[in-house]
């Protein structure tokens, strides 16, 4: 049967051609009503859009190549999942090419990228630069070469890490023991040479090297236990080497295998069993399209080494269980998953105690002198009224505290960790609310041109509340029967601590405030009366639920009813590690409409009364290391450290988190004030609540409701006498 042409699509549409062919190329300014014309025309006469087609016509192709010697290596594997990630934003995919380190496949390889009409090459293969294939590939396409460097490949971008640099840290790491089995790819590769140049440059004691081709690895890894002496220690320059030397040892080593060092690709969950030496292949992936693609012309494509992980030692303390009091929270999921490794490292059970946050408020503010407790997670928004209560200052502990904070981001050592300008506390679980939104329909061009029909305005993601709630309206069906989706956001309105964190951040974005000039809290101004008229509309385009937590909000927008939602991030991890998500991978995500969200999350503090100090300081530093906050946070919970925000495996699992590391800066909670002797932020919050749900459910007008929480706000909160 002969392929259907725009004539025949423009026949069966009743539309002329020109129309059908700007809704094929998704060029013009066609209307909804024609594009669906179109669409459904196409379809019963079975044409199918060859975006590929359309691309080679424009010169290069909807691909970017990868050659590597194979996916058994994990770096390299690392490598193309990265680039795949990242090349979807600019509309490509990667094809691979697995050569098995032959230059015959890798010539062959070249030749198909190129027959292909690929947007780039990324390689990692042996060719000698006179090699006329790769001399050609580097003069016609964009081409970059990943670890064996041949600068005489005129054109070429070089990308990888300092190999020289990583071979003299294993070398001064492995200097302790005197007889060292070292396992490398062959010398001719110039990353090969570079580490062996740098590890004899600091090990001196005795090596049987084992060079060998990656075909032969799995052969050769048996050589190592055949030399003139028995190994202190293994050295393998890649995980496949390393997992072929266990493997051999199973047959050749009496007492087991030796001790192992390995070059790795970074992972945010380590590899047991060997110390691993770190390369972030997927950091290496991500520059690497950016620098192609996005014009980012000032990212380095040799990257340094992330080097050994730092592990908490084995340490034996004695004594009874730390008890540690924290709020239910996904954070308190992932730690209690991760206390057994605590205990393997010191022998210390820590035992938790999980109560809701009202609940850890009412503890904490009651608590007596002396408590069980050694730790104590409470709401950052509490410090100044609760944190000289029951923490101990930071000061009066003879313990390394600034090694611990300077592993966090800088942005968090003010609001989490002081009161009155004293510390008190460590960040916790930082988190700050994040704008969710479909990408799906977002993108989908006969929404688009729907809601530009209707508003005379583009989809855009919306940057004001404003807009926020224009496009919540148009998204919500019972106004607008023609919405893909039945409702245009969600709204958690359920208990005194959601409802202000739906109400705040618009009222600071209007310009508002909680207090006067003079310090005096007011809550009835103009700012604060529209603030509370678009967090109702907003209550009109959702589903109306009435939502006690975030979560519950965070899942009617997961579950595929509402196009947008705003949620503190530590409840998004509920999205990827829902098992009935209906919308993963077509999420969006940026900062909040009017760029002024809450900060929340929690601190810990070592108590007063406690007995255990040393302990305490002990299981922070665990919880802060390089080891451990990386799968805190992919578990669920969220670390300060900067390892979690620069770590691509999180970052790929939670993306939404480059957007918080944005937001950050510009959010606002801790609210100081000395004017009243009783000051709460929490008590002020509580009567904001209140009143803002009476005015959602119509009890009160805006105006009247809010009268209402001032009225009440001068009843419970006294001044101080001049």
């Amino acid at each position: 049967m002969k392929a259907p042409t725009i004539k025949d699509i423009a026949r069966e549409a009743g539309v002329s051609h020109g129309t059908v062919s700007n809704v094929l190329n998704g060029r013009g300014n066609v209307s909804v009503e024609k594009i669906q014309l179109v669409e459904k025309a196409a379809a019963r006469l079975g044409y199918r859009i060859n975006a590929k087609a359309q691309l080679l016509r424009k010169g290069t192709g909807n691909t970017l190549s990868l050659i590597i010697p194979g996916t058994h290596f994990s770096q390299y594997a690392d490598l193309y999942e990265s680039l795949q990630q990242e090349a979807k934003a600019y509309g490509l995919t990667v094809q691979v090419y697995s050569t098995q380190s032959l230059q015959v496949e890798e010539e062959e390889a070249i030749d198909l990228a190129m027959g292909s009409r690929t947007a780039a090459i990324v390689a990692v293969i042996g060719l000698e630069p006179s090699n006329q294939r790769l001399q050609m590939a580097a003069k016609q396409i964009p081409l970059v070469l990943v670890d064996n460097h041949h600068s005489a490949c005129s054109g070429a971008l070089l990308a990888g890490f300092d190999w020289e640099q990583a071979g003299r840290d294993i070398g001064a790491q492995v200097g302790r023991f005197q007889r060292v089995g070292l396992f490398t790819g062959v010398q001719k590769a110039t990353h090969m040479r570079d580490f062996c140049t740098g590890f004899f440059a600091t090990y001196t004691g005795q090596v049987h090297h084992v060079e060998s081709t990656d075909q032969l690895v799995p052969v050769q890894a048996f050589s190592l236990f055949e030399g003139a002496f028995e190994l202190d220690c293994i050295v393998c320059t890649d995980s496949f080497r390393s997992e072929a030397v266990a493997r051999a040892a199973t047959f050749c080593c009496k007492n087991g295998c030796p001790e192992m060092v390995s070059v790795t690709s970074h992972k945010a969950i380590g590899k047991s069993g060997s110390l691993c030496y770190g390369l972030d292949y997927k950091n290496l992936g991500r520059n690497i399209v950016r620098r192609l693609f996005g014009e980012k012309e000032e990212l380095d494509l040799v990257l340094p080494c992330e080097g050994f992980s730092v592990s908490i030692p084995h340490i034996q303390l004695s004594g009874a269980p730390l008890e540690f009091l924290t709020v239910t929270s996904p954070s308190s999921v992932a730690l209690s998953r991760l206390l057994p490794h605590f205990r393997k490292q010191t022998g210390l059970d820590v035992n938790l105690t999980v109560v809701s946050l009202d609940a850890i408020y009412d503890l904490v503010h009651s608590m007596p002198e002396e408590s069980k407790f050694d730790l104590i997670r409470m709401d950052m928004a509490w410090i100044s009224e609760l944190a000289p209560r029951v923490y101990r200052p930071l000061d009066e502990m003879p313990y390394p505290w600034q090694k611990l904070m300077d592993k966090m981001l800088p942005v968090f050592r003010q609001d989490y960790t002081s009161a009155h300008q004293v510390p008190f506390c460590l960040p916790y679980d930082p988190s700050t609310q994040i704008f969710f939104y479909r990408k799906d329909l977002f993108s989908d061009p006969v929404v688009k041109r729907m809601y530009y029909e209707q508003n005379r305005k583009e989809l855009e993601i919306p940057t004001t509340f404003e807009e926020y709630n224009r496009v919540a309206r148009f998204f919500t069906r019972a106004y607008n029967p023609d919405s893909p989706i039945l409702y245009g956001t969600t709204t958690a309105i359920g208990n005194s601590v959601v409802n202000p964190s739906e109400y705040l951040p618009r009222l600071f974005s209007f310009g508002g405030s909680l207090f006067d000039e003079n310090g005096r809290v007011n809550l009835v101004t103009p700012a604060a009366v529209a603030a509370l008229e678009n967090y109702m509309e907003s209550y009109n385009y959702s589903d109306k639920t009435v939502y006690q937590w975030w979560k519950g909000a965070l899942e009617g927008f997961a579950n595929g009813s509402a196009a947008m939602t705003v949620v503190f991030m530590n409840y998004a991890s509920d999205i990827v590690n829902s098992q009935n998500a209906s919308i993963a991978g077509k999420i969006g995500y940026a900062p909040i409409p009017g760029h002024k969200p809450l900060l929340g999350g929690g601190v810990v503090g070592i108590t007063r009364s406690s007995a255990k100090t040393e302990q305490a300081y002990t299981f922070l530093q665990w919880l802060y290391s390089d080891e451990i906050s990386p799968v805190f946070t992919m578990l669920g919970g969220l670390s300060p450290c900067k390892t979690v925000y620069q770590n691509q495996d999180v970052l790929s699992l939670y993306p939404w988190l480059s957007a918080a590391r944005e937001s950050f800066p510009t959010g606002q909670r801790r609210l100081h004030n000395n004017l009243y002797v009783n000051f709460s932020e929490k008590k002020l919050e509580e009567i904001i609540s209140v009143q803002v749900k009476n005015a959602i459910f119509g009890l009160f007008s805006p105006q009247e409701a809010l009268q209402r929480a001032q009225r009440e706000c001068e009843k419970t909160l006294i001044p101080r006498k001049a």
